[in-house]
């Protein structure tokens, strides 16, 4: 059985996001459950093992094995100190 895990930082992200944007996150984010890799979801160049889901105005950045997904990182969709953030991470 596969689980979500959110790191520390991405549930900080969410908590603070208005109700709408919140519900939409976490929606796309289980809907990993049913496929782990969407047509809508990329791989990182650079950050092996990492995909990048866009979800509105966001991007969730997360990583998956056979069993867990683990979402890392969630940002701003139109700021790119998330993969700098990601960098300082991995």
């Amino acid at each position: 059985m596969t689980n979500i895990t959110f790191s520390r930082e991405a549930l900080k992200f969410v908590k603070g996001l208005d109700s709408k944007p919140a519900r939409q996150v976490y929606e796309k984010t289980l809907a990993l459950l049913l496929d782990s890799k969407p047509q809508s979801a990329t791989e990182l160049r650079g950050f092996k093992g990492y995909l990048r889901l866009r979800v509105g105005d966001y991007r969730v950045i997360y990583s998956k094995t056979n069993e867990s997904i683990c979402v890392v990182l969630i940002d701003n969709r139109s700021d790119d100190d998330v993969y700098k953030h990601l960098e300082r991470l991995t």
